[in-house]
């Protein structure tokens, strides 16, 4: 199932980690869903509680996103667990894509940050990152590291899509571009953790990230699956901002 393979996923990269990120909504498709409803789960729930589990069974922060039910309501939400399994942050995602709504999605309204031993940290879910609010929220907590759990899908052929804007290369740089941007803005230190593979006539487009506070890139890896392993050194964050 996709949750053993994200479990066995997580398992690997908490290897001589000590934070782990993963995308956004990890175990369901984005486009080929129409209702998210049905993959919703409250939160503690199955889903997070494994989480939290694998969180203190490594030792690791843990940050991932899921499908919340709160009520009636349904969100796009990433989560953030401590070394002791513990739920410390939580964010639902705020600027919602084309046909989320029809699917059951309803907008997040705060953006937080939560103090941590390492810095202070904020989540924001893919098209968050492209709202300037969103950004000016964020900027003005001064976050010292930003997590931002992504699902980023790129035509292959203008032809048999019509809701995303890019071809592959050009999503690949606007997400560069734009994750870079958001480190220059907030002085922050961005993680982005997205999908790989083919999604119906979109690709998934990966490209995990890591950006400096100043917004030079740090690391990047490719459209294949795998483990992108980065050291951030929050000693040099200032210096780097410049």
């Amino acid at each position: 199932s996709a949750i053993a393979q994200l479990e066995s996923l997580i398992n690997e990269a908490a290897l001589d980690a000590d934070l782990v990120l993963v995308a956004e909504t990890p175990f369901t498709p984005y486009t080929t869903v129409s209702d998210y409803r049905p993959v919703a789960e409250a939160i503690p729930g199955p889903f997070t509680d494994l989480l939290g589990r694998l969180a203190l069974h490594h030792g690791i922060y843990l940050c991932s996103g899921t499908v919340e039910r709160d009520g009636d309501e349904v969100f796009n939400a990433a989560v953030l667990f401590s070394p002791q399994g513990e739920l410390l942050h939580r964010h639902r995602k705020c600027t919602l894509g084309p046909g989320n709504g029809e699917g059951g999605y309803v907008p997040g309204t705060s953006i937080e940050v939560i103090e941590t031993p390492f810095g202070r940290v904020g989540i924001l879910i893919c098209l968050d990152t492209l709202d300037g609010g969103n950004q000016q929220a964020m900027a003005a907590l001064k976050p010292d590291l930003i997590l931002v759990p992504s699902y980023g899908l790129a035509k292959t052929h203008y032809a048999t899509t019509q809701h995303i804007d890019c071809m592959v290369d050009e999503c690949i740089d606007e997400w560069r571009l734009r994750m870079q941007m958001l480190a220059k803005f907030c002085g922050a230190y961005v993680l982005r953790a997205d999908h790989c593979g083919v999604e119906g006539p979109l690709v998934r487009v990966g490209h995990s990230m890591a950006v400096l506070p100043g917004g030079h890139l740090l690391a990047e890896a490719t459209m294949r699956p795998s483990i992108l392993r980065v050291v951030l050194d929050g000693s040099r964050a200032e210096q780097l901002r410049w």
